[in-house]
């Protein structure tokens, strides 16, 4: 009798629960979901300034240990950056300068755009590693990137800059959500 009254008693779940459960479960989910996808879309704005950081830091390298001037080229109106190996120390791609890196941006970070607030946009690093404007003199200034939804063209919900010091200092200095 009292085996009887054991078994009885370790039943499991009533239907009822076991669907509240799952109920509670799915609107968690999905609240959870939207703020992380939203996160994550956010992001891409930071991971594009990372690698253009990485990619400017690695011309002046380049240069550097190759003892030829390389250049960054920021295209704006086609949300294209390239680094090339600049023999003529011109700060524009001739034929023959092998490109090292041309990343599109809105191929490779879907709504993220250089900003048209950049100050700088094309700059050469010498062979001493120091930046340098195609008409001459010190390159130095900001590139911004921003994370522009796709549903609010004229809005941007993340933006980061990166500045570049008269003595080739690369660093991304902000990255903030608006």
């Amino acid at each position: 009798m009292q085996k009887m009254r054991l078994l009885r008693n370790n039943r499991g779940f009533t239907l009822v629960e076991a669907m509240v459960v799952v109920a509670i479960v799915g609107i968690m989910s999905l609240v959870s979901y939207s703020g992380f996808s939203g996160l994550l879309q956010r992001e891409k704005a930071t991971a594009a300034a990372n690698q253009l950081m990485g990619h400017i830091k690695e011309a002046k390298m380049l240069a550097m240990e190759k003892h030829v001037s390389h250049a960054v080229d920021l295209n704006i109106n086609q949300n294209v950056y390239t680094i090339y190996r600049d023999t003529d120390n011109s700060c524009s791609r001739d034929a023959g300068e092998a490109i090292v890196h041309q990343v599109n941006v809105a191929q490779d970070f879907t709504n993220v755009i250089i900003d048209n607030n950049s100050t700088i946009t094309q700059f050469r690093f010498d062979p001493k590693g120091m930046p340098k404007r195609a008409g001459g003199g010190f390159a130095a200034g900001r590139i911004t990137l921003k994370f522009v939804p796709p549903n609010a063209p004229n809005t941007y919900k993340r933006k980061c800059d990166l500045t570049l010091t008269n003595m080739g200092r690369i660093d991304v200095i902000s990255c903030t959500d608006l």
